[in-house]
This record gives structure tokens, sequence and C-alpha cells, in this order.
């Protein structure tokens, strides 16, 4: 029950750990680690902006506690230029309750890998992961894509019953938080939307979240090639960088060279890792973890691809990243 005590008592600590947060992404962090206060995002929401002095003057005057408050400012337009749909470009931060995070991607349902994904199950639940993060990928949507298909492969619906399927085994073995972050083959469903059917864009029943039943198995799913924080590490499906990394590189390595932070990334399909010192001797390392697919498509027989996962681990404020391989079926 929402009372405002209890509200305050919620809201205060984070607003003193993370001044600079925008206000949505507080609202969001709060919302997931608080479920049993609020009763939705858009509470959290309301009540960081009377905290911080975002609900007009009369807010404004009641106001006691006024450590929080913000300047606010409208854009600089002198030229009266026409107004923006310009959006804020904000992080999805893994909640602190969560210390030990499982990350992998790239399955591609119906293409997966059986042994690979069973090895990784089994070595995560002997390291008592708390949380799960689909990385991307985890759907092919083969039959969505912009290449030319085999009409003997498996249809759009077939695949998103094996995914379900899939999900419901994780939910079923673990017992823990899933998130799922949207990779470029989730983005297929929307991108052939706007050319097949641009009038069911926003549909309910036409999203990610409706067709594989997501909110019902309490998946938090992670759109808009947002940046997710787990402490200090950012984690990328790797498509967000498009453009900037050719694959036959050290992935990782490309993703150092364009991002200068602490990432991890699969979308490679390849296992690798570069490590940097900067001119102050702080350090940096970025992690590119392989694939969960099968490694000789049709479509690319010859590669360097490999099959690989992570377990990332909070320790005090910062991070730790394992990295794992499966090579003839042993974890390496």
């Amino acid at each position: 029950m929402e009372t405002e005590s209890i509200k305050k008592q919620v809201i205060v600590p984070y607003l003193e750990q993370y001044p600079d947060l925008p206000t949505l992404t507080l609202a969001r962090l709060i919302y997931l680690e608080n479920p049993k206060v609020f009763t939705s995002i858009e509470r959290v929401r309301t009540s960081l902006r009377y905290y911080r002095g975002a609900q007009g003057k009369n807010h404004l005057n009641k106001l006691a506690d006024r450590r929080f408050l913000r300047e606010l400012q409208a854009p600089y337009n002198p030229f009266k230029l026409p107004e923006s749909d310009e959006k804020e470009f904000e992080p999805f931060i893994i909640p602190k309750v969560y210390k030990k995070l499982l990350v992998f991607g790239d399955v591609h349902i119906p293409y997966h890998n059986v042994d690979s994904l069973s090895y990784m199950i089994e070595y995560a639940l002997k390291q008592k992961v708390d949380s799960i993060l689909l990385n991307g990928d985890i759907i092919d949507f083969y039959g969505l894509s912009v290449f030319v298909k085999d009409p003997r492969n498996r249809h759009f619906t077939e695949e998103l019953e094996l995914v379900k399927q899939f999900l419901n085994k994780l939910k079923e073995i673990f017992s823990v938080k899933i998130f799922y972050k949207q990779g470029n083959h989730e983005e297929r469903l929307e991108n052939y939307l706007r050319v097949k059917a641009p009038e069911l864009i926003g549909t309910k029943e036409f999203t990610l979240n409706s067709l594989l039943e997501l909110e019902e198995k309490d998946i938090t799913l992670i759109k808009d090639k947002r940046t997710i924080k787990f402490e200090k590490l950012n984690i990328l499906h790797g498509h967000e960088l498009k453009g900037s990394i050719i694959p036959p590189v050290n992935a990782a390595r490309g993703v150092f060279l364009k991002t200068k932070e602490n990432t991890l990334v699969n979308h490679f399909h390849t296992d690798s890792k570069h490590s940097s010192s900067t001119l102050d001797k702080s350090f940096i390392s970025c992690w590119a973890i392989g694939s969960m697919c099968e490694l000789h498509p049709e479509y690319a027989p010859n590669n360097e691809w490999s099959h690989g996962f992570a377990i990332v681990e909070r320790q005090q404020n910062n991070f730790v990243v394992s990295t794992k391989q499966v090579i003839n079926n042993t974890i390496l």
C-alpha cells in the first residue's frame, strides 16, 4: 500500500545515491527493486518529480525537504526554432539487489546448440546465479529476414512457440529474475511491420512482449538499443555499434576503440578480450563472449565462431567478469 511516509523512506535514499540520474530511469530502478511499494513506474516518477520540485509552484511551496531540487530549464531557443521531438537516451540499470548475473545471447532459436546450452545451464546452477540477461538474438525470426528464405525451414509461429518453451524452461530451472535485451534479430519484427504492415506498429498484439508472453512470465524487456549498466560495466548486444567493428578483427578490441568504457557484448559470435590502461592508470576491459547457436550455418559455414557465456558478479560497488567457452563438451 502506498503511503507518503513509506514512499519517502524508499525514495529518499535513491535520490541521495543517484542525484544526477534522469527521473524516468530512476523511477524504473526504484519500481524494479520495490514492486510491493508502488503500483506502477508512473507513480514512482510522480513522487520523484515532487521531491525534485518539478510539479509546479504550489507543490514546490509545500516541499519541506529541498535537498533534491533541480533547476528547471527550458531549451535554449532564442531564435524560436521549431519544437523538437528529441528524446533522452537513458541506460537500463540492473538493480543492485541482483548480485550474480548470467549473460548469454545469440541463441538464434530454432538454430540453437542444445549441448552448449545444457552445459552452460549446469554450470550456472552450480554458480547459484540470481539473475539472467538474455543479451539479444534469442529468436532468429528467419521468416522475417530480408534475405532469400528457404521455405523448408521453420515458420514464424513455430519459432515463437519454441522460444516460449525455452523461456518457460529457464524459469522452471532457475526461478530467478530474467531480463531480455532486444538484438538485431528481435528488431526484425518491427522492421517487417514497417514495410509490410505499418498500421500494426504499436499494436499490443504484435509486440515482442505480447508474442512471447514476457510480462506474464515476469521477464523484463529492454528495447531501443539501450545500454545496460551493471555497476561500472556496460552491456550491449553489439549491433548498437553498427559500422564500427569488422567481425574478422578482434571484436573486443573493436568494442574498446568504439566505447572507451568497460563493455561486454556478444553479437559477433566470437570470444575475445581486450584490456588497456589509461593515462591516469585506470583500467578498461572489453569482452566478446561468443554465441549459443550452431557454428556452421549454411550462409557462413567457415568462420571463427565459438560457444560462450559470462557470469558477472558485484563486488564492493564494482564488478568481476568471468567468461567461459564451451568446447568439446567442456567448459573452459
